[in-house]
């Protein structure tokens, strides 16, 4: 588009799963989001030994076994590059 960053900010919603079309009418073109999902994002990062997959967890077979409980939930993973200033995007993302 033009490299420009924007935000928002909603307030909180319940915990009820809305599936919704967000549309942005601007004066030069029309953008569409579709399969938005809104909630809570937790991003933790840092050094390399905060990587702790799933399957090293205690009792993570059971763990596993369960997460279709939590149909809601997404997990990613993002690639890890070494950086000395701060980033504006994430890299690689794998979602689960």
């Amino acid at each position: 588009m033009n490299n420009k960053v924007y935000h928002t900010m909603i307030s909180s919603l319940s915990v009820d799963m809305i599936v919704t079309e967000p549309l942005a009418n601007g004066t030069l073109e029309t953008i569409t989001l579709n399969d938005v999902l809104f909630g809570d994002v937790w991003v933790c990062s840092g050094q390399p030994n905060m990587d702790f997959p799933i399957e090293n967890m205690f009792n993570a077979s059971v763990e596993i076994e369960n997460a279709s409980k939590y149909s809601k939930a997404r997990l990613f993973t993002v690639s890890q590059v070494q950086s000395y200033t701060p980033q504006d995007e994430l890299m690689s993302i794998a979602f689960k």
